[in-house]
């Protein structure tokens, strides 16, 4: 900070990338560090995932009643698998895989590949669209939260193809897959 107020330039490698690129190395920054000045400490990463390991059991035991009343309208009404797996951008970029209720038809993207769902989307079904207006189908997400791809509160991860697009339109758009990404997100 002294040598920004004495009027000299500071720069990283970050931000010759954002310059020179229009992108940022998400390998090196940090949102804290970049927000704060400080990078984290590991007793705060440790106590956080500490949360939420701790969260998510607490939430699964809560709700296991609705995890199964959810699983059986699904079976019940659109036949089997209850759950589908998405692929979604984790931390650091990395691939993960994240759990949700099946809320559209089983080929539901088999034609038009991945696009963003509409209000009234015909390949949603009736159980489907009530699992989404109650955020239902999400719940599986703490299992997410569990084995540590995700964390109960961060930037939701999106898919592959749309953090393409969203790179393009959104400035610092990579900056979300320095953390964890969340089951609920911040603005939530």
């Amino acid at each position: 900070r002294e040598i920004v107020a004495r009027g000299h330039e500071l720069t990283s490698v970050s931000a010759e990338l954002r310059t020179a690129q229009g992108r940022v190395d998400t390998a090196r920054a940090d949102p804290l560090n970049l927000l704060l000045g400080r990078p984290r400490s590991r007793w705060l990463d440790a106590s956080s995932r500490f949360l939420d390991i701790v969260g998510s059991v607490f939430l699964l035991l809560i709700a296991s009643p609705v995890l199964l009343a959810c699983a059986a309208a699904v079976a019940l009404t659109d036949g089997f698998p209850v759950f589908y797996r998405q692929r979604r951008v984790g931390r650091g970029g990395r691939p993960i895989d994240v759990i949700k209720f099946r809320s559209m038809r089983r080929d539901a993207e088999s034609l038009s590949g991945p696009v963003w769902a509409t209000e009234d989307d015909p390949r949603i079904t009736r159980v489907g669209r009530f699992l989404r207006r109650y955020r239902l189908d999400e719940l599986p997400q703490l299992f997410n939260v569990l084995v540590g791809d995700m964390a109960l509160v961060g930037p939701r991860p999106e898919r592959p193809h749309f953090c393409d697009v969203l790179r393009e339109q959104v400035p610092l758009f990579e900056l979300r897959t320095i953390v964890r990404p969340g089951l609920t997100g911040w603005a939530q």
